[in-house]
C-alpha cells in the first residue's frame, strides 16, 4: 500500500502535541447546486504505529467500503485530488487560489485512510474531490477528543 506524505508544520513542541489514540471516521459530500460538482470521501483518522509522520493511505475496496450502496465507488483516479484537498486542507500558508480552508491539524503520527466514498459519472470534478476531502477531514478532527476545531 503507497503512503502519501501530509506534510505540515504544526504549532507548538512536536514533543508535546496531541496524538491521535482512537479511529474516527469522517465523511465529506460536496455537491453543486447546478450539478457541475460531486464529490464523496469518507476518510479515517488512526494513528500510525511506525511513528514516522503523517500520511494519507488509499485503502477502497469493492469488499471493504462502508459504504456499499454506492453504484459508482471512488476509485483511484481522484487519489491525487483527495491527497491535494487534504495537502491543502493543513497548510497555513494562504495561496492565491485554495479550493478549500485551513483546518487545524497538530497531530503527529497520524495516518489518514480513505475508506470510501463515490462519483458521478457525469458531474464529478477533480476540485470537488478536494473541497469533499477537505470536509471529511474537518469533520473527522472534530470527533476526536482534543480537537482545536468545533463544528
Amino acid at each position: 500500500m503507497n503512503r502519501y506524505p501530509l506534510l505540515h508544520k504544526p504549532k507548538g513542541d512536536f514533543r508535546t502535541l496531541p496524538q491521535v489514540e482512537t479511529s474516527v471516521i469522517g465523511e465529506g459530500h460536496y455537491i453543486r447546486a447546478d450539478g457541475n460538482g460531486y464529490g464523496h470521501v469518507i476518510l479515517q483518522l488512526e494513528p500510525n504505529s511506525h511513528q514516522d509522520g503523517c500520511f494519507m493511505l488509499w485503502s477502497v475496496t469493492q469488499n471493504q467500503s462502508p459504504n456499499m450502496n454506492c453504484k459508482c465507488l471512488i476509485t483511484e483516479y481522484y487519489l491525487q485530488s483527495v491527497y491535494r484537498g487534504l495537502c491543502e486542507a493543513i497548510a497555513e500558508e494562504v495561496e492565491n487560489y485554495r479550493y478549500t480552508q485551513y483546518v487545524p491539524f497538530p497531530y503527529q503520527n497520524t495516518n489518514v485512510r480513505i475508506v470510501g466514498g463515490s462519483y458521478h459519472p457525469i458531474d464529478s470534478r477533480a476540485s470537488s474531490f478536494q473541497r469533499a476531502a477537505y470536509i471529511a477531514l474537518a469533520q473527522a478532527i472534530s470527533q476526536l477528543p482534543d480537537s482545536p476545531l468545533y463544528l
